[in-house]
């Protein structure tokens, strides 16, 4: 962690509660956000989605420090 650039910004959600008893779907804020955004009504970060077979372009556009957002791989 010390090694980090200090424009790094770290995040985490852990999914696996999604639909446990300690998350249920129904109590998940996920539908609400992209509501949100899709309405412009909340900023993303969201800078490219990659499908799942373009996770090499994915993973080079992470090291180059240049996405500017949050980078998503479709699984």
């Amino acid at each position: 962690m010390m090694d980090l650039p200090n424009a790094v910004k770290l995040s985490f959600f852990n999914s696996q509660l999604l639909a446990t008893d300690i998350l249920p779907l129904k109590d998940s804020p996920l539908n609400e956000i992209a509501e949100k955004i899709a309405n412009d009504r909340m900023s993303s970060t969201l800078a490219k989605v990659f499908a799942f077979e373009d996770i090499q372009e994915a993973h080079h556009l992470l090291y180059s420090g240049k996405a500017g957002g949050n980078i998503v791989l479709k699984i």
